[in-house]
């Protein structure tokens, strides 16, 4: 529903297609953007005052239709990838004053799914299962200081654990396979899941 959502609402122009779109996915995933806003408005009138206004008045639009053009992610395309994950973030903080990292990735991840990767504190441990740090050949691109940090670790390590499956197994993921891994193994670590 979120995919069929984002796909035929994939501009920000109109406020309530923004709202219904921020509002649903941040609720799906307890990571509502009103939940951290700055107390200047009712939680009502944040989304059609502060949030609607200033994301259509951001660039999303240009980077959201620019990042469309790629076919693939590779060591040329991340870092415009994780630039764009930086301007919606610098965007939701300017509105609520908190760093929305996590709500962006799926934001994202929702309009591009192929080029996105979801982030939260879950994926994060899951994912230091199978890899423990960031491969060197990234060190370039964690320089940039239009990047979030977090974000970008887990967008590269992610990157490398789909590409030594695909060569170590022969098995395409999709980034939302490759998140269910991480969260079950996240589970499983946290003893949430048993075996039988």
């Amino acid at each position: 529903m979120l995919y069929n959502l984002c796909k035929k609402n994939f501009n920000h122009k109109e406020a309530e297609k923004i709202i219904a779109k921020f509002w649903i996915i941040g609720r799906s995933y307890a990571a509502a953007v009103e939940r951290n806003k700055q107390e200047r408005t009712s939680e009502g009138n944040f989304y059609i005052n502060d949030l609607s206004p200033q994301i259509k008045k951001s660039k999303i639009d240009i980077s959201l239709n620019e990042l469309r053009k790629i076919r693939k992610i590779n060591q040329e395309s991340i870092p415009f990838i994780l630039e764009s994950h930086w301007h919606l973030t610098s965007t939701l903080n300017e509105i609520t004053g908190h760093n929305s990292r996590s709500l962006c990735s799926k934001y994202l991840h929702f309009h591009l799914p192929e080029l996105f990767f979801l982030f939260d504190s879950r994926a994060v441990n899951g994912l230091r299962s199978f890899i423990s740090y960031v491969p060197k050949s990234f060190s370039n691109i964690l320089k940039n200081k239009r990047i979030d940090g977090d974000y970008s670790k887990l967008y590269c390590k992610c990157y490398q654990l789909k590409k030594n499956i695909e060569t170590n197994y022969k098995i395409k993921l999709t980034n939302r396979q490759l998140d269910s891994i991480l969260i079950y193994e996240a589970d499983l670590k946290s003893k949430k899941i048993r075996h039988f």
